[in-house]
Formats: C-alpha cells, structure tokens, sequence
C-alpha cells in the first residue's frame, strides 16, 4: 500500500469537516449580518429626529423690463456688439412692454408723438395737428423784465435711482436734466423728472479727437463709421427712453464729425424733421449745425460752459461769469452732496439779477 493510499482515509475526513466548518461559518455570518441590521434599525429608531425648514425663494425683476435686441438693416454683427458693449441696459424692442416701471401714474410721452420701429419708440411730428416733442415738453416760461437768464443743465444722468430722486425733488424745476443713453434705467429716470415737472433732454454722444481721454462710449457717433452705421447709432440712442426735449450733443467743437457733410446734415434734418431740439455744447455758436438749423426751421440751443467739480468750486466761477451781467448756459454734473447747498444758492439768483432758465426757452 503506497503512502498516498494510506492517508486517503484522513484526507476524506478532513475534507469533510471542512466543507461542514466553512458552512457553519457561511451561516453565523448570516445570523450575524441579520441581527446588526435589525440592531442597527433599532438604534436609528431610537435617536431624536430634527427637522431642517427649506426656503425657496426667487429673484424678481421690477421696475425695468428686459427685451430682445433686434437686429438692424444695414449693420453688421459686429455693430450690434458694439452697439451693446457699454452697458447691458435694455433695448426698446417691438415685443417689449415699453416703459414698465414703477412710477406707473405719470405718462412720460404723447401717444400721437412717438412712431413704432425696430429701435423702440421713436420721436416724431404729429402729422394731425402739427405738434412737436419740443413743444409739447419743454417747460412754459416767460423771463421776468430785467433779468438775465441763468440755463443750469445736470447731468448727463446715469445715477442710482435715490441720488436722481434727491435731484428731482431738491432743485427747482426750471433746472433742466441731461439722461444718459447708457443709463441702466433711461425710463425710471425719464419718470422721475417729468414726475417732479422738469424738463428733459436725451444726450446724443459723439467722438471726440481725444478720444482717449474723452471716450464716448459704444453708441458714440463716428467720423470712422459709414453712413448708415451713424443713422443706426443715432435711432438707438433715441430708443433708449422717450418724452425728451431734444438731443444734446457734447463737446461738439472737439467732434471729430464734420458737422458740414453731407451725412451728419442728413442726420440734423431727420432731428429737425421728427419736432425735436438740438443742443449742443461749444466755446461759440457754431455756423454748421445753425445753418442747417435754420433752413429746416429748428430748434438749436448753445450750451458755452462745461463743470464737474464740488459745488464750493464751481460756485467762484459762476459768480465771476455773473458779474459780467450776460445770459449764462452750463451744463454742470454734480455731486449727492451738493445737492442741498446747489439749492440754496439758486434761491439767491434773483437778488443778482439772474432768472433760473430751462434750456429750451430761447
């Protein structure tokens, strides 16, 4: 008998107390795993339970809407780009529900004055009984015997909507407010003032020859820019609100537009042609824009001084200014703090024979 015969006997032996050991183990680990989930169960079940409270809330927008941007014959995507780069306020579109704001009990535009376009509401004529933008609103005055007129122009306006309302009811009406078209809130602002009885003009803004000191932003008129690229600038800015005066274009003496050729006359005409103002601001009247004016009957208005410091400062000027005993034009963007003392000081205009005058009285 070989010695492999010989153990075969302990070999099935111990193959069999094998195969019974690994079941014994097989299900005391069963028993085991079924008795801690039930102990686990029950220590879960045991244990304080505390309530966590979710809130769900939503942003809402009020008072300004949001519309498309439509696109524009005659420019390119790059314009359109462009176009919006300055600031992401809201185009004026066809499919928007225009001048949703809070001031909701003031109408800020004639019905009979605006015209339906891809740019917003645009100013026009009233072909049915001849009335204009301009006249219908700018502020009536009549200046007092003996006085000289003292234009005070702010702005341009682009402020929060608690330093505007700090304008609009700190200042007396007759001091006439500039908007910017980049203002996030062209129509709040337009609301406000026409709201507290002041006049409003929108701000057409042009290049500079300094334009990297002066940059006048995306919907800036060009000397660069085609024809058409111009007119479709010029027709956005006027879509950004309406219930304006006219258009008020600055340093115009420094544009590098040409204010002589032929498309910037056909853009004044198209102004003239819709019933409003054009003012601008220039050391002296100059021959281009009033000529152009005058063959189309419009209405311009020269604007000759220009500040932007504290109230203290810009005050020592304006008496010197004064003192000469000439009608004064400035346009003056001021500061929240000077608000109360501006006011105070234009209460004394009278005594030094000077009237507070809107800019559209001619």
């Amino acid at each position: 008998m070989s010695a492999l015969q010989a153990q075969s006997p302990f070999l099935r032996s111990f193959m069999k107390g094998s195969v019974f050991s690994l079941l014994l183990i097989i299900v005391f680990a069963l028993w085991a795993y079924m008795r801690g989930a039930a102990y686990e169960e029950s220590v879960l079940s045991s244990l304080p339970s505390i309530v966590i409270p979710v809130s769900h809330s939503e942003e809402t927008i009020s008072g300004h809407h949001v519309a498309e941007t439509h696109p524009v014959a005659g420019t390119t995507d790059t314009d359109h780009m462009e176009a919006a780069h300055h600031d992401e306020a809201p185009e004026h579109g066809e499919a928007a529900g225009h001048h949703q704001d809070v001031h909701t009990d003031v109408t800020i535009y004639d019905e009979g004055l605006v015209e339906e376009s891809q740019f917003g509401l645009l100013p026009q004529k009233d072909v049915t009984n001849g009335n204009t933008p301009f006249r219908q609103y700018k502020r009536n005055f009549i200046l007092p015997a003996g006085q000289h007129k003292f234009r005070l122009v702010l702005g341009p306006l682009g402020f929060s909507e608690e330093f505007a309302t700090k304008i609009a009811h700190g200042l007396p009406q007759d001091v006439t407010i500039l908007i910017s078209p980049y203002s996030d809130h062209a129509d709040a602002l337009m609301r406000l003032f026409k709201e507290s009885g002041h006049e409003v003009w929108l701000q057409l803004p042009a290049e500079t020859h300094d334009e990297y000191t002066m940059d006048a932003g995306s919907l800036a008129l060009r000397a660069s820019y085609a024809r058409n690229k111009n007119l479709s600038l010029y027709k956005r800015v006027m879509g950004r609100t309406t219930g304006y005066v006219g258009l008020f274009i600055n340093h115009a003496d420094n544009s590098t537009l040409s204010f002589s050729s032929a498309r910037m006359e056909e853009l004044q005409t198209d102004i003239y042609q819709r019933g409003l103002g054009l003012a601008y601001f220039a050391d002296k009247a100059m021959t281009d824009i009033e000529k152009i004016s005058t063959e189309h009957n419009g209405q311009t208005r020269l604007v000759s001084y220009q500040f932007d410091t504290i109230f203290p400062m810009a005050k020592e000027s304006w008496m010197k200014l004064m003192s000469d005993g000439r009608d004064i034009s400035m346009l003056y963007k001021p500061y929240p703090n000077d608000i109360s003392m501006l006011s105070e000081w234009l209460q004394t205009l009278p005594e030094q024979g000077y009237t507070l005058t809107p800019l559209s009285a001619k």
